[in-house]
């Protein structure tokens, strides 16, 4: 066969996917009102022990989605300012940091 005729025959190259649009202009916004209510990582005022904070700060869902491949809201009653290393074990441990998160949230964010 001839380099000509094989190539023809060849699979297409892969496609790249397409990027998908994940913030909402919604979403951006509550995001940036839990950042301004939370003023940086909220694992120092969960406990009486103190904690180091580490890393850049990420805004963090507290509830889980519920499903695999599954959005859980992105509403300021279920996020919170953490920072890596604490993201990082709330993420490992959450059946520890969940309820701790949950009664922050009830004081920052109570319910009308």
């Amino acid at each position: 066969m001839s380099p000509r005729l094989s190539s023809a025959f060849a699979p297409p190259p892969p496609r790249k996917a397409p990027k998908v649009k994940r913030d909402t202009d919604e979403e951006r916004a509550e995001k940036n009102y839990v950042r301004a209510r939370d003023r940086g990582c909220v694992a120092p005022r969960l406990s009486e022990g103190g904690a180091f904070c580490l890393g850049p700060l990420d805004v963090d869902h507290v509830r889980a989605s519920g499903g695999l491949g599954m959005k859980s809201p992105t509403v300021r009653t279920n996020m919170v300012v953490l920072c890596r290393h604490h993201h990082d074990a709330k993420t490992q441990y959450g059946k520890t940091w969940r309820p701790l998160l949950l009664r922050y949230l009830e004081r920052a964010e109570p319910m009308t």
